[in-house]
């Protein structure tokens, strides 16, 4: 559904004047990429949970956004007025209790991982980095097994378990970051 949206909410680009307006589209990678206007005055009014926000789109955390839509600038002006004259981008973000939850959810995975050393295995790839370096927003669905099962899919490697984790997005194996 999040991509949809994206998909049919990616309207800003050069306008006719060759004004660069603020950005919000989806690069090779499939990631979410929020630019802002290199002038102050070529901004698009940026609502945070129905609030004003007035920082750089580079600093909202994109996997932190729940859903977003984005109002051409004829339509900005008839509900917020003269500030959405360059349009606007509407950002819901995750709920601070689902937030939480995940996060919580998240860390006691990355503590069973410490402690049991099962083997992890995210995107179908071994994973050999720090978990704790994943932003749990990535993180899209865990999966735990037990040894035996653990074993049969994976081998001896899994003697201990096995985490299998989804992301949202490629994470690099090397420095557990994402791509």
């Amino acid at each position: 559904m999040r991509i949809l949206i994206l998909l049919f909410s990616l309207i800003y680009y050069v306008d006719a004047s060759a004004q660069v307006k603020d950005s919000v589209y989806i690069n090779k990678q499939n990631k979410l990429v929020l630019k802002s206007a290199p002038k102050q005055s070529d901004r698009s009014l940026i609502m945070l949970d129905g609030k004003s926000y007035s920082g750089r789109l580079e600093d909202i955390d994109v996997f932190g956004i729940d859903h977003f839509s984005v109002m051409k600038a004829e339509d900005a002006v008839s509900v917020f007025g003269e500030e959405g004259k360059n349009g606007a981008v509407l950002f819901a973000m995750i709920n601070e209790d689902r937030l939480k939850m995940s996060t919580e959810r998240f860390k006691s995975i990355a503590e069973f991982v410490k402690t049991k050393k099962p083997l992890v295995v995210i995107n179908h790839v071994t994973y050999k980095g720090n978990l704790e370096a994943i932003s749990p927003y990535a993180i899209q669905n865990v999966d735990i097994l037990q040894a035996n099962d653990a074993v049969s899919r994976f081998g001896a490697s899994a003697h201990n378990g096995a985490v299998l984790i989804s992301t949202t997005q490629k994470i690099n194996n090397i420095t557990g970051l994402l791509n």
